[in-house]
């Protein structure tokens, strides 16, 4: 998060494994890169997303068994 005078904002940034591990800005990205960083992004947060709620389950039937007894 960077702070500006106009309120926070987000500013992301990608390591260029190709580029001798470079940051670099995502203003700087092509359109085919920008779309594989958008994708992995995605998908990221999809498992993680996905991991947090068979998580809940495991949780919220381990209660529901307690409830039981």
């Amino acid at each position: 998060v960077v702070h500006r005078e106009d309120g926070p904002t987000l500013d992301f940034r990608v390591v260029d494994h190709d580029r001798q591990n470079a940051v670099r800005s995502i203003k700087s990205l092509s359109g085919g890169e920008s779309f594989i960083v958008s994708l992995a992004l995605a998908l990221g947060l999809a498992a993680t997303r996905a991991a947090k709620a068979s998580f809940r389950r495991v949780i919220m039937r381990w209660v529901r068994s307690l409830m039981v007894r």
